[in-house]
């Protein structure tokens, strides 16, 4: 359930989903409220991806429901960065903006926050693809959306920048109230972002356990992780997750 403080922002009810007559989700529901984050996660094949696309009304084709609040706006980062290839890395970010701003600095400032400040003139073919990640990142930055859905955002990045970019996700997030529905197989990543962490598992997949993360993200110790995993050593397990 989401912490106190009004409705829903996103309310996901996924009763089935079937692929060629074959059941791969049931009975997964959970949702995301004003200024929160929350982390689904489980194994490679677990159904994770088609739970957000679902969640980002990309597929209709389910048994269940999807609701968002009202006037609420989505942005989606897909696991390929989907940039205009004949279009710069700014031109890429700016096409997201209302149109009044696109001439102005707010694409060249959220291609800062994202580390790639140098790069504005560049086309996605130029840039490795963990920069062309970031591009994809700060286009997202640029919808304004109120939940900013993220599969696999940062997966081809190195750990440096991959935990470069997390913090300045986490500070884009905390500044402006926006929530955040993350798909993740890596538990450390949702450990540092989340409020909340859902995990997926078993066949067809389902919702095994809704864990509150506690405490602010910036003020969680460094042996945080090594505590959750021990305090939750079954659940993860059940969820193909190592509690290392």
């Amino acid at each position: 359930m989401p912490r106190a403080g009004g409705p829903p922002r996103l309310a996901l009810e996924i009763r089935s989903k079937r692929f060629e007559g074959r059941e791969v989700l049931h009975g997964l529901r959970l949702e995301v409220a004003a200024g929160e984050a929350v982390a689904l996660i489980g194994p490679s094949g677990s159904g994770k991806t088609t739970a957000l696309t679902i969640a980002a009304g990309l597929d209709e084709d389910f048994e269940g429901s999807v609701t968002l609040g009202p006037g609420v706006r989505l942005a989606y980062v897909f696991q390929a960065p989907r940039l205009l290839p004949w279009r710069s890395v700014r031109d890429n970010v700016a096409l997201a903006l209302p149109r009044a701003q696109r001439r102005g600095p707010t694409a060249d400032r959220l291609l800062a926050e994202v580390g790639l400040e140098g790069c504005a003139g560049q086309y996605p073919g130029e840039l490795s693809g963990g920069m062309q990640r970031r591009a994809a990142l700060a286009r997202a930055f640029a919808l304004d959306a109120d939940i900013l859905l993220l599969d696999e955002a940062f997966v081809s990045l190195d750990g440096s920048a991959a935990a470069l970019l997390r913090s300045r996700l986490a500070a884009h997030l905390d500044e402006r109230g926006r929530s955040l529905l993350l798909v993740t197989h890596d538990l450390d990543e949702a450990l540092e972002l989340a409020d909340r962490i859902v995990l997926l598992g078993g066949t067809p997949a389902r919702d095994l356990a809704d864990l509150p993360v506690p405490g602010a993200r910036s003020a969680r110790p460094p042996d945080f992780g090594e505590r959750f995993r021990r305090d939750h050593a079954e659940i993860l397990a059940r969820a193909g997750l190592h509690a290392k």
